[in-house]
Order: structure tokens, then sequence, then C-alpha cells
């Protein structure tokens, strides 16, 4: 039976790996289920048209295969025409499982640990949640500059930023090694430096960071996440050293540096 083959990855400039084939083909084959379907329905609206091929009724097979550069499409049919049917619905489900994946990816609820002491939290979420709606707005502005992409300004203002303790306690020997695994967890990073086993335990937080649903997927969330980790992080040593300024001017107020 003849074929037609060709390389998924660069067609219609969308970049497909091998890690895709799982999603394009779907759960019990269902996405090449849809993509036969759908050829099969352009091919019987052809048929019932003026401009019907006269052939006998085709049969359709398609075959995916992963290799180290993406994934090889092969389409069976005796018809050119089905061929090129099947292949334009086979571009349709790339295109359209892709940019779901998309979505999915860019805005996932995510968490990241920080270390900051249990009585500054109040600080970090401010008044009624002010200190947090100012790190979203300091995330996209930086005197009135946008600091991220500006397709992407309308959603980051649907960001949520939650602000919890971790509830950890140190491990046996008193060190981090509780907060590391906590690290490891799924959608879970550290913001800075991650503590090493052999720390001493410090205390920590996790934010929270989710968007309102049905908002357009991210353009650049390497980019908004980069400038996250930024805000939050200067955010935080300024509330410590600030802690640590008021800290010395009680201890030289009371006398206790003097020697």
């Amino acid at each position: 039976m003849a074929s037609l083959s060709y390389e998924l990855n660069g067609r219609n400039n969308l970049v497909v790996t091998a890690s895709d084939i799982g999603l394009i083909i779907g759960k019990g084959a269902s996405g090449l289920k849809r993509v036969i379907s759908g050829a099969w329905t352009m091919y019987e609206r052809l048929q019932s048209s003026e401009k019907r091929i006269d052939e006998e009724k085709p049969k359709l097979r398609i075959v995916l295969k992963d290799h180290e550069d993406g994934i090889q499409a092969e389409i069976f049919s005796e018809s050119e025409t089905m061929q090129k049917l099947a292949q334009k619905s086979l571009d349709r489900s790339v295109e359209f499982v892709l940019k779901k994946r998309e979505s999915t990816v860019s805005l996932k609820t995510e968490f990241f640990l920080v270390d900051l002491p249990e009585r500054l939290m109040g600080k970090l979420i401010g008044r009624g949640g002010a200190g947090l709606k100012r790190l979203q707005n300091d995330i996209i502005f930086r005197n009135k500059r946008v600091m991220i992409n500006p397709d992407d300004v309308e959603t980051a203002k649907t960001a949520r930023i939650r602000v919890d303790s971790l509830d950890v306690e140190p491990d046996e020997d008193g060190k981090s090694g509780n907060i590391i695994e906590k690290g490891e967890q799924k959608n879970t990073s550290f913001l800075g430096w991650p503590p090493e086993k052999d720390d001493d335990f410090e205390h920590h937080v996790k934010l929270t960071l989710s968007f309102k649903r049905g908002v357009a997927p991210l353009k650049e969330r390497d980019l908004y996440i980069q400038r996250f980790s930024e805000v939050v992080v200067n955010r935080i040593n300024q509330i410590k050293q600030e802690d640590d300024d008021q800290m010395d001017e009680i201890n030289e107020c009371l006398g206790f540096d003097e020697e």
C-alpha cells in the first residue's frame, strides 16, 4: 500500500519532540482515532460534492514513530487524496494538543520555598494582603517599565500569590534534610540557594503561585518565573535586613553591645 512519510518536528513551525508521541496518540489511541475520523469526514464531504474523486473507497492507517530528533508520521492509503486529507487532519490535531500542553504547563500551580522566620511572614503578606499585591505589581513593572513579555501582562495581573508557613521540623540531627524533601515534591522548587543536608535548620515559608482559570497561557513563562524569583527574594532580603537593623537598635538602646 502506498504511503506518505514525513517529520512532524518543524512542520507548520511547530516544535515536536519524541516525548510528545503519547500526547498525540492519546489514551487508548484516542488522538489518532480522532485524526482518522477527521480525515474520513473531509473525504466523505469531498465525495458528496461536484469535485468527487473517481476511485474506490480507500483504506487508511496512520503510524507514528518516535526517534532522537522527533516523530515520524507515515500515512498508509492507496488514495493520494486520502493521504493529503489525513495529513491535514493530523496537522490540526498536533497543533491542538501542543497548544493545550503549553497552556497546562505554563499555568499550572507552582510552589516555591524560601527561608524566612515565621514571625516575619506578616511583613511579607502585608495588611490586607497589600504586600502580596505589591509583589504582583513589582513582578510586572519597575518604574512603570514592563519587565516581562508585554503579551503576558494581562495574564500576570491575574496571578495569585499565597504565603504559608512550611510545616516542617528539623531532622533528627537538627539539620535541613526534611526541608530538602519538601523541595523535591511535584511542582516545587527553592527560591535562591537551596539548603544542603548538613545545613542547620532554618524556618522556610511556601509561596503558592497560581493564575485565574481560563486566562491565556504565558508566552514567556521562564522570563516571568525569573522575574517572580528576583522580586520575591529581594523583598524577603529587605525584610530580613530591616529586622536585623531593628534588633541592632534595640541592643544599642539597652546597652547589650557594650563591653
